[in-house]
């Protein structure tokens, strides 16, 4: 009777091991990006208290690329602070900065 006995708990265990739950993480995105397309093209941007340049640098389609999560934007022109905030940009997005109006 041992060897029926261990023939079911071996046969348990073969088949909770088959049921195992599995998941994935992905992590990371290659695209997060931030557009000043409407802002004047001599406004300066910075980017968590680093300067990334001139709106008009990226004019058109370019787009400054960030990693993922919250990022401190403000951009300043001849005319004072147009924009000074904080922007969520997820993964694989796009944020467009607009000054307030």
């Amino acid at each position: 009777m041992g060897g029926v006995k261990s023939f079911g708990l071996v046969a348990s265990l073969m088949l909770s091991a088959c049921t195992y739950p599995t998941s994935t993480v992905t992590q990371g995105g290659t695209s997060s990006s931030l557009n000043f397309g409407s802002l004047p093209k001599d406004a300066v941007i910075s980017v968590d208290g680093t300067t990334a340049g001139k709106a008009g640098d990226f004019a058109g389609k370019r787009v400054l690329a960030v990693t993922p999560g919250t990022h401190r934007v403000r951009v300043e022109s001849a005319a004072g602070t147009l924009v000074d905030r904080d922007y969520y940009v997820g993964r694989d997005s796009s944020v467009k900065v607009e000054a307030a109006s």
